[in-house]
């Protein structure tokens, strides 16, 4: 019975969706997910009721890993001399800035 109802989970939302590309992404365990930050996205509501003594234990949890729009033209940059590691430090800085504003 218990691997019926783990099995369920599947079924039950939380799925991560790239909706510029009409992907959906069926959530499981130990998945890695990489998307372009641009591009609409976003995660479905998970269905679960409330636990009742039955209920197989679960928990949800994600990390994310985050980086600058701009890391990519700025390392570029330094590596062609034409920042100095200060000069490209802070260029990263304000991107990162700029990103939270969008």
């Amino acid at each position: 019975m218990r691997e019926k109802e783990l099995l369920g989970v599947a079924n039950c939302g939380g799925h991560f969706y790239i909706a510029t590309y009409g992907i959906k992404i069926e959530q499981s365990a130990n998945t890695f997910i990489a998307w372009q930050p641009a591009h609409a996205h976003g995660t479905s509501l998970i269905g679960h009721g409330p636990p009742s003594k039955d209920s197989p234990p679960s928990a949800q949890q994600g990390l994310s890993f985050v980086s600058s729009m701009r890391l990519a033209s700025t390392w570029r940059k330094y590596k062609a001399n034409e920042l100095t590691r200060e000069e490209a430090e802070a260029d990263y800085i304000r991107g990162l800035e700029d990103d939270t504003d969008a």
